[in-house]
């Protein structure tokens, strides 16, 4: 699918943007029914037209639900789809970010997510880390992305990732590097552990990620997640914004459907990163020498052992 990445020259700074409206869209998609998720979708983007959100998020696979399996297929979408043209064509006036299972002309399929902005595509992002254990199958389904890109909008500049890409700190450290200033974390996380209100379950683990992330990189994290029952597995809501620092600046109800909406102030980020001089003073060339260091002996070590790991020679 041709994406559209506009160059690195707009910034949050650039627009004299102060603050953005976002509209979370906690949506509890039909299984493998991409023409009422769309309707579900259009719907949604009007909602927050209509509350002045200049920027309208849904979670992860929201156009086609998440235990998919033999309908991968069913549900995809290209460039061309007359579903994916009407998304894109409701994005005028406002950016909209959504989740669609992407078919590429060679008949591969990725879980993908896309954003547009005022009529057109900006940028898709393909799910990099596919889990594939317990009871997620995505590396049976789904070919793995590869590359983690940030991206510009008149809002400013913006990183996407989808579920367990949140779960790899090297995915949030390349879309920082690489200038985003608000990330995206598009989810279809169901409730495991505890019970929703008690500690331990993956609720918990969730916050403490986007707080980590918010800190150490000086960004402003949003989690956008579903909701509903599908196949046994009950999905939490609760989509949250993290400012720079921390501080959790807007949190969605759990369990509840619903367009939610809050204010981001853009100069919170700047605030904090006058304040904390980590983001600045960050070495890649340091970093990227020595995980070529660490790329090169690992290599050297399989070679080492006759390309079986751990096994001697004459074992």
């Amino acid at each position: 699918m041709p994406t559209r990445t506009a160059k690195r020259t707009r910034t949050q700074e650039g627009t004299g943007l102060r603050s953005l409206r976002l509209g979370l869209a906690q949506l509890a998609p039909r299984l493998g029914d991409v023409p009422a998720n769309l309707d579900a979708h259009l719907e949604l983007v009007e909602a927050g037209r209509g509350q002045r959100a200049s920027l309208v998020l849904f979670p992860e696979l929201s156009m086609s639900g998440y235990q998919l399996r033999d309908l991968v297929p069913d549900v995809a979408l290209q460039g061309r789809s007359p579903e994916f043209v009407r998304l894109v064509a409701a994005s005028r006036g406002l950016c909209i970010g959504f989740g669609f299972v992407e078919e590429t002309a060679d008949h591969r399929f990725y879980n993908s997510y896309a954003f547009c902005e005022d009529g057109r595509l900006v940028h898709v992002h393909r799910k990099v880390y596919l889990p594939t254990y317990g009871l997620f199958e995505e590396g049976r389904l789904y070919a793995a992305g590869e590359h983690i890109r940030a991206f510009d909008t008149h809002l400013g500049r913006m990183g996407a990732m989808l579920c367990e890409d949140l779960w790899h700190p090297s995915t949030m450290y390349i879309l920082s590097q690489d200038g985003a200033q608000l990330v995206i974390t598009a989810s279809a996380s169901p409730l495991r552990g505890a019970d929703v209100g008690e500690e331990h379950s993956n609720i918990d683990v969730w916050e403490t990620a986007l707080k980590m992330y918010s800190q150490l990189f000086g960004c402003f994290m949003v989690l956008v997640n579903r909701v509903g029952f599908e196949d046994g597995l009950s999905f939490w809501g609760g989509s949250r914004v993290m400012a720079p620092g921390g501080r959790i600046s807007f949190e969605a109800p759990l369990l509840q459907p619903g367009l939610f909406t809050c204010e981001i102030d853009w100069r919170e980020l700047r605030r904090y990163r006058v304040s904390d001089p980590t983001h600045r003073s960050e070495r890649l060339d340091l970093t990227l020498a020595e995980l070529q260091r660490i790329q090169r002996e690992r290599a050297e070590s399989y070679a080492g052992r006759g390309g079986v790991a751990g096994l001697e020679d004459g074992a």
